[in-house]
């Protein structure tokens, strides 16, 4: 019996929400996030490196060229 009085708080736990608000009123910030998530969104384009940048092969040996992974 003591056992299931003490596993009792894990088996339902009491579920809490706490929200601080300080600007306004509720609905007028989800109105303002709603306008920010309906904005579209800016993309980064990803520009390749040109193939002809080559490293010269004594730069990557090293100390740490290789490790050990056991």
């Amino acid at each position: 019996m003591r056992l299931l009085i003490e596993l009792l708080p894990y088996h339902a736990p009491k579920l809490t929400a706490v929200a601080h608000i300080t600007d306004g009123s509720f609905g007028a910030l989800l109105d303002a996030a709603s306008e920010r998530s309906s904005k579209p969104l800016k993309l980064i384009e990803a520009k390749a490196e040109p193939a002809e940048q080559q490293h010269d092969p004594s730069e990557l040996k090293g100390p740490m060229s290789q490790l050990c992974r056991w």
